[in-house]
């Protein structure tokens, strides 16, 4: 926050199985250097402009409301046309798990989305590819208000 010529400061962290204390942890640690600092974070993300003029952000992945990831994210961008074989990838990773595949179950929604990556032409895309080449939809409506959010933080 003290870096010259800073303008706008994104945080974006996941949730994983703690909404709540997430929020809590960014709460106390950014109240001692933003007086101000908003004391709910707003279902669309916080923008909140501090006293030095820093346009400050907060995200907590997936959606400021639920447990989960990026991964659990970008899942709002799987076509809709692909819905069948998300609902398929997501029953075969649940079968692999109680087969003895080890993932830690915090780890599901990442399980979930590799697996339907990897069916994917062609398999094995990492996420960033993925959304580059629309193999993810970026446009997906459930994915807006993130976007929304990041569009207004860095004025885009």
């Amino acid at each position: 926050m003290k870096a010259s010529g800073l303008t706008h400061l994104g945080l974006i962290v996941d949730a994983d199985d703690n909404l709540s204390g997430r929020w809590e942890s960014i709460k106390n640690a950014c109240s001692k250097i933003i007086p101000d600092f908003p004391q709910e974070l707003p279902k669309t993300g916080l923008i909140h402009p501090t006293n030095t003029g820093i346009k400050f952000g907060v995200w907590i992945m997936p959606d400021n409301e639920m447990r989960g990831m990026l991964e659990t994210f970008l899942a709002y961008m799987i076509p809709d046309e692909s819905d069948t074989l998300w609902q398929y990838a997501q029953e075969v990773v649940k079968s692999a798990k109680k087969k003895g595949a080890n993932f830690k179950d915090v780890h599901l929604d990442k399980a979930n989305i590799y697996t339907w990556l990897a069916w994917q032409n062609s398999p094995g895309r990492q996420l960033h590819q993925a959304i580059k080449e629309q193999i993810l939809n970026p446009q997906h409506p459930k994915a807006q208000t993130f976007f929304n959010w990041f569009k207004d933080l860095y004025d885009l």
